[in-house]
């Protein structure tokens, strides 16, 4: 029973700790002084959490922002899409700022799958 006890603290605490790792996108969006040149990187979604609005994609971790904000998500096919609708493993295309080293994407385009990946 100890054990188990362990385990489920051992859990409690690494998902806590990996919460806040993520930085806060308000934050860094009112520490913007200055117009930021968007950038662009295609690569392969490794992990999206629809909780935090954030997401690993080529090893970089991306902020979201909040459901309000204009993030412009593009499925393949279609010119419509939503966060929800992108998964581990699609090739993407993304659009992103990056203020104080935080990357912010600001569009999201899903590709053919069989498209060249830069990560």
């Amino acid at each position: 029973m100890k054990q188990w006890l362990w385990v489920c603290l051992t859990v409690v605490f690494a998902c806590s700790a990996i919460a806040e790792e993520v930085p806060d996108y308000n934050a860094l969006v009112d520490s913007i002084d200055e117009p930021l040149m968007a950038r662009s990187d295609t690569a392969e979604i490794q992990s999206i959490d629809l909780v935090t609005r954030s997401g690993v994609i080529g090893g970089y971790q991306y902020l979201f922002g909040p459901h309000t904000e204009n993030l412009v998500v593009k499925m393949r096919g279609s010119n419509a899409g939503a966060l929800e609708l992108l998964r581990e493993g699609m090739t993407v295309e993304v659009l992103y700022i990056e203020p104080q080293g935080h990357r912010i994407a600001l569009e999201i385009e899903q590709l053919d799958a069989d498209q060249n990946v830069l990560h």
